[in-house]
């Protein structure tokens, strides 16, 4: 289990996340790769699978980007498809209950041009209209704490959430990863 948060504030991205990792019985160790991470020109916060996650991180080649298409229409059309091929080739894709391909209950929360998406694990893509998402066990208690501490700086907004987050749910503890699209990393 994880808690992953994003924030967009004046052109810039933080994400921030646990690096737990807990197992139905709920015992938990911490582990040494991060959740959050940057790829090329992607900043991804990622919870459930770490399968997933793995592939993304060190199996995934970001396809180019025609510049005449969207920020949108490239990750529809072109992002999350070649994502989808390189999970269905590792087997990293299951059926849901009514017969959907999903990626595994995985889903991540990413900045891409200085901008904060989510994807669910139906692929589907969306942006949060007041730039704060969350993601994995602890997103309701995140953000409703991103709420009350909105006017903390961004960072020390994730870092709060996150401890609140530990205090209140057992599958999400530290150390914390906050990351930037400025590139400045905790």
């Amino acid at each position: 289990m994880t808690c992953i948060i994003g924030i967009k504030r004046d052109h810039t991205v933080y994400i921030g996340g646990d690096k737990i990792a807990t197992d139905n019985d709920g015992f938990f160790h911490t582990i040494k790769d991060s959740k959050v991470f940057y790829k090329d020109s992607f900043l991804f916060g990622c919870s459930g699978s770490f399968r997933v996650t793995q592939i993304l991180k060190y199996d995934f080649d970001i396809p180019s980007r025609d510049e005449s298409l969207t920020d949108m229409e490239y990750l529809v059309s072109v992002f999350i498809p070649a994502l989808q091929n390189k999970l269905e080739e590792r087997k990293a894709v299951k059926n849901s209950d009514n017969g959907q391909e999903i990626a595994d209950y995985f889903r991540m929360i990413f900045a891409y041009r200085k901008n904060l998406y989510s994807m669910y694990f139906d692929y589907q893509i969306q942006q949060s209209s007041d730039d704060i998402l969350a993601s994995g066990i602890g997103e309701r208690i995140a953000l409703a704490s991103m709420k009350a501490l909105n006017n903390l700086h961004p960072r020390k907004m994730i870092e709060k959430s996150l401890e609140i987050v530990q205090e209140l749910n057992g599958s999400v503890r530290g150390p914390f990863t906050i990351c930037d699209t400025d590139y400045n990393i905790d």
